[in-house]
Parts: structure tokens; sequence; C-alpha cells
């Protein structure tokens, strides 16, 4: 068994609550693609979760996992994988403001790998960095470009 933690972080100029709900708005990504070569499907969704499946590819290795989004009023999004090859894993987005009109993001995976997955874990830890690094950017350009709209519910 190996452990996989990865952290990057991004400053994103956009109020810290509008990048808290677009983080938290998989509606959003799986209808705008927010993210190159990733597919999201909600499964379930209420104000306080939402159950996602999502397919992706870190690597040579294609994930498809579900998650489990938990929304915190003010505190960080956990999405905790429930079923694929992270399941028991987080992945936690720590949205901080940096001003009025700015961000701070820290996005991280933890996740217990097991089998050929542990023999795999330092390629693993690169692609989930480059993986991040590049979905990081690709929600900095949705939220600065104006291409997410706030939902008005």
């Amino acid at each position: 068994m190996s452990t996989i933690a990865v952290t990057r972080s991004v400053s994103i100029a956009a109020p810290a609550d509008v990048v808290r709900r677009q983080f938290g708005d998989v509606a959003h990504h799986a209808a705008n693609r927010v993210h190159r070569g990733v597919r999201f499907e909600v499964l379930q969704e209420d104000r306080a979760r939402c159950r996602y499946r999502q397919v992706t590819r870190v690597g040579p290795i294609r994930l498809a996992q579900e998650l489990d989004l938990e929304r915190v009023e003010g505190g960080p999004l956990v999405n905790t994988v429930t079923h694929g090859q992270f399941k028991g894993g987080t992945i936690t987005f720590d949205i901080q403001p940096d001003g009025p009109d700015r961000s701070h993001v820290d996005a991280r995976l933890e996740a217990e790998v097991k089998g050929l997955g542990a023999l795999a874990a330092p390629l693993l830890r690169r692609s989930v960095r480059r993986a991040f690094d590049r979905a990081l950017a690709e929600d900095r350009n949705d939220l600065e470009s104006g291409a997410y709209l706030e939902p008005t519910v």
C-alpha cells in the first residue's frame, strides 16, 4: 500500500464566494466541459451534497470514479471518492479570500493505493500534479473569462 498526497494552489481574480460556488457547481462543469478530457455526470444533488461520476485520465490510466461532494458553509469543499481507483480518498478545495476580488485555492488529493497502483505511485503523483495544475488553470479561466454564470437560485 502507498499513500498519494498532492497539493497544488492557484490564485484567481474573483471573489471567494463566487470561486467557491463555481468549484462546487458540478452541473456547470458537466454542461460546459470546463475541464478538457474530463466527463462529469451528476447522479444526485441537493444544497448540502452532490453525488457524481467523473471519468478522466491521469497519465496512461483511465479513472472512472464516483464522488460525494460535501458543501459545508464557509468550510472547504470535500469530495470523497466512494467508488473507483482512489476509493476512500478525498479531493479537498480550500478557498480563501485574498482581498475583495481575489481568491487563493489549495487543492489536495489524499488517497491510499494498493497493488499495481502502489507500484505506480510515483508516476501517479507526477500525473496528479500535472492534472491538478491543468484543472486549476481551467477553473481560473472559467471564472476570470466570465464564462461561469452563477446560478440564480
